[in-house]
């Protein structure tokens, strides 16, 4: 009797391990065995031995339930997904380049355009130990050519990168034609309407202290402060105007043109400090608060860049031979010097920097690069108005 309940001791042991789950929630060997042994003795093969593994092979793949966590949902398109289709548009041939191909030209005309071999440059600054990848900047130049296609672009170049917390921002410093600016004559017609203006409200002014001089005993004394007249914006193609930039957030988005830049935000720049969020149309709120949104003040921030950090080997820039020798101080229009031959390793790595000059005109304590004589009355009035004449 001992020997026996030993044995069914061991027996129910066997079964009871035979009989248990797997870990990942299958079911027990015990099941797999007996379904296996079920179907042997329902069909009764002459090889059983021979087709035991492959029929235990699709017993478990027909009871292979799949994690619901391992299938991808492809209702919403992932982030990398979404940049891979941006970036392929820049691939895509523009359709009036095929015009271009099938017209007859000369094989040994050289043939101007606005974009620089954006590769070379990128090459000598990553000798410098600055500059994007290879492939980013690659996609900067087709997106750079795909804004000198849609517009009558006479220079274009990669004017740098500027990060954020949202997005990036690309930037893109451009020359428009002479004449063919379409937001130039916009802006010169605004101009135009403040000029007017003042001047309707000094007369009105002037028409109005000269009805109250009988009643100046019996008026309640006034302060005399006037606040300081504003200073005016420059114009298009000069001064801190005169270059055009856009911006995108990433190589294949649409183009942004930014606003002209103010005094007035040049100043405010100066004295807060925010990070960029990557979208234009953010508000800033600051202490003294900043007159206008995110690309107002990237702009303010892009013409400080500009002014104190843009330099060239002396030499390499001239003043164009038809512009008047007396107008020295004031001359911001230069070309290539074409007799340019170089200068040394040596002289370019001076200390003392004295090859090196900016050639860009500085940003003036007036917040202008040309200092404007700021009267007030009918005196501004007709400074103004002569300048829009001398610039029509």
């Amino acid at each position: 009797m001992e020997v026996d309940s030993n044995l069914e001791t061991e027996i129910r042991n066997g079964k009871a391990y035979l009989l248990q789950e797997a870990s990942n929630g299958d079911s027990s060997l015990y099941e797999h065995l007996a379904s296996l042994l079920a179907q042997m003795l329902e069909k009764r093969p002459n090889d059983a031995l021979k087709i035991l593994e492959n029929t235990s092979r699709e017993e478990k793949r027909a009871k292979f339930k799949p994690c619901p966590d391992a299938l991808q949902d492809h209702d919403n398109e992932s982030s990398e997904v979404l940049l891979a289709k941006t970036h392929s548009g820049l691939f895509v041939q523009n359709p009036a380049n095929f015009l271009l191909q099938e017209a007859e030209v000369d094989p040994d005309e050289e043939i101007e355009t606005p974009l620089p071999d954006i590769m070379e440059l990128a090459h000598y600054f990553h000798l410098g130990g600055i500059g994007i990848s290879k492939e980013e900047t690659f996609r900067v130049f087709l997106a750079l050519k795909t804004l000198v296609d849609s517009n009558p672009i006479l220079t274009c170049r990669f004017w740098g990168k500027i990060f954020g917390l949202q997005n990036n921002y690309y930037i893109a410093e451009v020359e428009f034609r002479e004449g063919e600016d379409p937001e130039e004559h916009h802006s010169k017609e605004t101009d135009e309407d403040k000029i007017d203006e003042e001047s309707e409200h000094i007369l009105s002014q002037k028409s109005q202290d000269s009805l109250n001089v009988e009643d100046d005993e019996d008026e309640v004394p006034k302060p005399d402060y006037k606040p300081p007249p504003e200073i005016p914006t420059e114009y298009p193609r000069t001064g801190c105007n005169k270059k055009v930039y856009f911006l995108c957030t990433e190589p294949g988005h649409p183009w942004m043109r930014l606003p002209p830049v103010t005094p007035l935000q040049i100043v405010a720049s100066r004295q807060i400090k925010k990070f960029f969020t990557g979208n234009p149309e953010a508000s800033i709120v600051s202490y003294p608060p900043f007159p206008g949104n995110e690309a107002n003040y990237l702009r303010a921030i892009i013409a400080r860049i500009s002014a104190s950090a843009i330099v060239s080997p002396q030499g390499y820039y001239m003043f164009e031979e038809d512009e008047d020798e007396e107008d020295e101080g004031v001359r911001d229009t230069f070309v290539s010097n074409p007799e340019f031959e170089g200068l040394s390793v040596g002289e370019l790595i001076d200390a003392s920097l004295t090859n090196w000059v900016h050639h860009l005109q500085y940003i003036l304590p007036q917040v202008r690069t040309i200092k404007v004589v700021m009267t007030t009355g009918k005196t501004l009035c007709v400074i103004m108005i002569t300048k829009m004449i001398l610039l029509l």
